[in-house]
């Protein structure tokens, strides 16, 4: 077994380190005014559901975890929201973990709320100390945002193109993150609009090359585990890579989702493609 890729020690599994990275296309694709491609990293024992269709209305399609939460949702009208944590150290999980509200209800309350998503996104800043740290990106057809309560917390529109994000804050430039944007840039400016063109993002979804030292951010959990973490695709034993997912959102037609489903090692264990039939756009 190569030795980035053996379990990691038993006082990392005490810990919280749920990792992600993802890539924005906004409003960047002839066809489609959303795609969003992402890799979920966690512990394999940690219950969740593969995506499928939630009987709420508007109709949303996504993962669900335990809290009854999500990691990334869209609905059928063109909302959308994706939620990474923010890795600074590794703190250990206590009760005061209880006080706290899970970051996957986030996304569950802005795809059923009526408010349109400055408006719901200012609610939640003037509560964001119910939650650990977070980043969020969430939109609908009009606009798209990025929110943080990491240090000062902050709300940000996003601008029309390539954009991405790990652990840090939007656009920080982890090895991760940059490799990834040039390589999802490339997959976007190929993609011919066609349910049959996702193969080019999960190939660079995949990719398990660790990062030279002298790339490495110091985000507090230790230069070993940071040359672990940096991959976009992560192998260590009973931590991992649980699923890497495609979003697309057509500017005038349906919402598209696949998920890819991994086990320990990066094995493969199941796909599945769902689409929601264009709902009316809401409006501003």
């Amino acid at each position: 077994m190569n030795t980035l890729e053996q379990p990691i020690d038993s006082s990392i599994r005490k810990r919280d380190p749920i990792m992600c990275v993802a890539f924005l296309a906004w409003k960047a694709h002839p066809d489609y005014v959303v795609v969003l491609a992402s890799n979920r990293d966690e512990f394999f024992w940690r219950k969740s559901e593969p995506i499928h269709v939630w009987p709420t209305t508007p109709k949303i399609v996504g993962g669900k975890d335990i809290a009854g939460g999500t990691w990334l949702g869209a609905d059928e009208t063109g909302r959308f929201a994706l939620v990474t944590n923010v890795r600074e150290g590794l703190p250990r999980r206590s009760k005061s973990d209880l006080h706290y509200r899970s970051r996957g209800l986030l996304l569950t309350d802005f795809l059923t709320t009526h408010q349109t998503a400055r408006q719901w996104s200012l609610d939640v800043l003037a509560d964001d100390t119910r939650y650990r740290p977070f980043n969020l990106i969430f939109g609908d057809a009009h606009d798209c945002f990025y929110l943080t309560n990491r240090s000062a917390p902050r709300l940000v529109e996003i601008t029309k193109g390539i954009h991405g994000l790990s652990n840090g804050g939007l656009d920080e430039p982890w090895p991760k993150v940059a490799d990834g944007v040039n390589q999802f840039t490339s997959a976007v400016a190929a993609d011919p609009g066609s349910p049959e063109s996702a193969l080019p993002y999960f190939d660079g979804l995949s990719d398990s090359q660790v990062a030279d030292r002298a790339r490495l951010p110091d985000t507090g959990v230790g230069a070993v585990l940071e040359r672990r973490l940096s991959s976009r695709f992560v192998k260590l034993g009973v931590y991992g890579t649980r699923s890497s997912s495609l979003l697309r959102i057509a500017r005038a037609g349906p919402v598209d989702l696949v998920e890819r489903r991994f086990g320990v090692g990066g094995r493969r264990t199941g796909q599945t493609d769902l689409r929601l039939p264009e709902a009316a756009r809401r409006a501003r």
